[in-house]
Parts: structure tokens; sequence; C-alpha cells
């Protein structure tokens, strides 16, 4: 039975929280509350929130979260702890600029011969050659034994990493960190720039990009004045106890000049959608961005110098610059027509949308998994990772793309908007959006709305 059925009608900020599955088996006895006290429970809920919330102000104190423990690197790393002696020690250290394997392993004095077997094993899932100056790694030793290094772990990236176990047998083998999601409410009043309006959140780079993103049709963040207040409903990824990446925005809200504009996310077909508050389409039939980029080292261009060739060639293009390895996604849904290697764009992928669409991806590190001609993909698939194969200086990706043959400027072209919602889900969406409106109504900040409902953890999904 669901807990719909267990409540009958339940109120609108008890609703909101059944449009998060994952939380959704948590809040039994929240959503009971109306049902067993009646007409009292809305009264002592504005009490329990009035506790928390000073009126007349921009937002609530914030609250002191409870300090979670360190995740240890045993557990973090998913490591065999019953294959452990007790009394294990950990050291963390970062590769160094020129730094190899064998340089890092022989501060623990580990013997020529297990560093060599230990790079052969590892071909099969990572060429120890590219290790990146900069990244973490983890020593996890056994200060009794004469061979005291028990494991390396080397961080590829936030998510990624590679086990060494120096223990006889010597095995290598690649994991994933696991993730865990959390539900964020941001909120602030604008006063030089949206940046430093949430700059009290972790990952605020991230955050500001992707609500101009989802914005930026809308409203012109050039002309915010100050005053303009923003409200934002996000997941946020954590590894451990540290943030690493900004998931979807659920829903914003921009006051700007005393008008709001708002947005909710929709979820449709396995499909993620944004709507406006008068439930129009927002989002694109293709992606603003192929990738999660730092920045764009070079635009689409018909004149500028080659930096290999050293002579002047055009460009029809965008570079964006990012990690190597950072996962490279089809802007719309398509076929592959060539996923191949040459001198010039190194590995690349080429797809057609459609007959009048079509796009290009190069100096790819790899292919994405079972990408070949002829494959089928959906936008946001990863068809590739960045890389510098080809005529390249540096990580990053070369970007083409084509409107009826003719290669276009991607990011100054009007990208088609998606048809609506099938009629028979319209009442849902209706429902959905009038739900988080309610929550955006209510005026609460993460830090109140954590301290009422943290003893539920409701903001909390794996």
């Amino acid at each position: 039975m669901s807990l719909t059925q267990k409540s009958g009608k339940i109120g609108g900020f008890a609703k909101v929280l059944t449009h998060f599955p994952a939380h959704s088996q948590l809040i039994p006895d929240l959503i009971m509350l109306p049902r067993k006290t009646g007409r009292y429970f809305f009264p002592f809920f504005l009490l329990l929130l009035l506790s928390f919330s000073r009126p007349g102000a921009e937002a609530a104190p914030k609250t002191k979260n409870k300090t979670q423990p360190p995740v240890s690197v045993i557990d973090q790393f998913s490591l065999n702890s019953s294959a452990l002696p007790a009394g294990m020690k950990t050291i963390r250290g970062v590769v160094k600029p020129g730094q190899s394997l064998a340089q890092i392993l022989r501060q623990w004095k580990v013997p020529y011969p297990v560093i060599h077997t230990a790079a052969v094993k590892s071909t099969a899932v990572f060429n120890v050659r590219k290790m990146i100056a900069g990244n973490s790694f983890h020593a996890v030793i056994d200060p009794a034994a004469k061979k005291g290094l028990q494991y390396f772990i080397y961080e590829r990236n936030d998510l990624d990493y590679v086990v060494f176990d120096l223990r006889s047998p010597v095995a290598v083998y690649t994991g994933k960190k696991e993730v865990k999601t959390f539900i964020r409410f941001a909120e602030g009043t604008i006063e030089s720039s949206l940046w430093q309006t949430l700059s009290h959140k972790a990952l605020v780079n991230k955050l500001v990009l992707q609500t101009k993103t989802l914005l930026g049709g809308t409203v012109d963040f050039g002309n915010l004045r100050t005053g303009d207040k923003i409200k934002l409903i996000y997941e946020e990824k954590t590894v451990g106890n540290q943030p690493v990446d900004v998931g979807t925005i659920l829903s914003a809200r921009l006051t700007r000049h005393g008008k709001n504009y708002d947005i909710y996310h929709y979820r449709e077909k396995n499909r993620d959608r944004y709507f406006d508050e008068n439930g129009n389409n927002l989002t694109k039939t293709f992606l603003k961005a192929p990738l999660k980029y730092r920045y764009i080292s070079s635009g689409f261009s018909l004149d500028r110098p080659h930096p290999i060739l050293k002579e002047r060639r055009k460009h029809p293009a965008i570079d964006y610059v990012a990690p190597a390895g950072t996962p490279v996604m089809s802007v719309g849904d398509g076929v592959v027509l060539k996923a191949i290697y040459n001198n010039t764009d190194g590995n690349f992928v080429l797809i057609r949308h459609s007959g009048t669409y079509s796009s290009q991806y190069a100096h790819l590190s790899r292919f994405g998994a079972d990408i070949k001609a002829g494959k089928k993909v959906r936008r946001g698939d990863t068809i590739g990772y960045v890389g510098r194969t080809g005529l390249a200086t540096g990580a990053h990706l070369d970007f083409q793309f084509w409107v009826a043959g003719k290669q276009v400027d991607y990011t100054k072209i009007k990208l088609p908007a998606e048809s609506y919602v099938a009629s028979t889900d319209r009442a849902r969406l209706q429902q959905h959006m009038a739900t988080l409106k309610q929550l955006l109504d209510m005026n609460l900040d993460d830090s109140t709305l954590t301290a009422i409902l943290s003893e539920k953890d409701l903001f909390h999904s794996s």
C-alpha cells in the first residue's frame, strides 16, 4: 500500500516529498500526523516553523549540523577489512610533477620485483604512466610487517580509483566510490553577484553554472539588481562526507525586479525536462554543452592561427577545456556514423541527429562503451572521454555542429524545444509543479528544514 493510500489526502509539504521516491518510505510518521491530529496539525506545524524562523529575516539563522565521523580509507575504497590485521595506518599523499609509481612506492621500500609485477598486472585496467600530478593517493601500512605497505590506492578523479594490492599475490583492480545524494536548499539576496549570493554553499561554481544554464534563456544574469533573490532546491552528490558534484536542480526561483521566474524539473519516460510556471516546456532537444567543462579555450572562427601548425586556418568548432577522462555526452538523440581515429582529430565520434542536425566530438582519449558506427544514442549518453589525441596541445574537446549541412557556432544557435508532455500525463505534471511551488513559497532555507526534519533523514538517498 502506498503512503497516499495509507494517509488519504495529504498536505502540500508532505506531498512534495512523495515526488522523491528515494525518500518516500522514510516519511510515514510525518504524513500520518494530519490524520492523527486533525485540524490541530497545521497550527502546530506553523509554530514549529516559527520556532526556527525569525519574522522579517531574509534567512533563518543557521543551525549546527551534527559532525559526521570521517569515512575510513578501508570503507571508502571497499577494501577487504577482514583480511587486514589490526593497527593498520593510512597515509594520504599527492602525486608530484614527474613522479612515477615506482618512485612513490620506493618511499616504503617496496621491492622492485613487486613494483614490476604491479605495473604489469595494471596494464589491463590502468596505464601507470598516466598518473596525474596533483591527484591524491592513499598508502595503507601495517607498521608491524616487514613489508609494511599493504595497499596503494590512486584516485583517478573524485569517483574512480585504482587499488594496488601489494600483498602476495599482487593484484590490481579498479573501483568507484559510493555516491550518495542529498536534497539541498539554497536562497539568498543578490548584493553583487549570483556567485557571492550562493558562496556559502558547497560546490558553488557548479551550482551557479547549472542555475545560469537553466534560467539563462529566461533571465539576463548580466542585468541583476541589488535586492533580487534566488532560491534553489537541488541534489548534492557526496562521497564520504565530501560534496563532489551538483545533481539535478529540482526547482528554482529567481525574483528579479519584483517578479518571480520559476522553473520546475519533471521526469517523464526517463527524460529530464524543465517547465516554467505556466507549464511551458523549456527543455531543448539538444544539451547546452556536451560535457561539464572548465572554460572555452577557442571559439568558432573562420580564420585563426593554428596552435600546432602555425598557420591560419578555419576553426569551425568549440574547444571545451576539461580534465582528461571527463565524460563527453551526445548532445542529442541520434545514430553514430563514425567512431574512429585520424591523425588530425585523434579519436572522434560523428553523430547524425536527424536529416538536419549532426555533431562531432574530437581528441577523445577513448570511446564510450559500445560506441561504434550504427549505434543508437540518446541525449546525455556518454560517447567518449576527454583527451588530447590527434593534433592537440592539451586535454580538451573539439566540438563541431552542423545544421542542414552547414557548420555553425553551437553557442549562438537557437536550439529547438521538445514537444509538450503527453496529454495523458498533463494532470500529473500540474500536480507536481503545484507541490514544488508550495515548497518554494514556504520561504524556508536549508538549515531550517534540516533542523526540523533531520531525524527523519528525508534529505538522504543512496
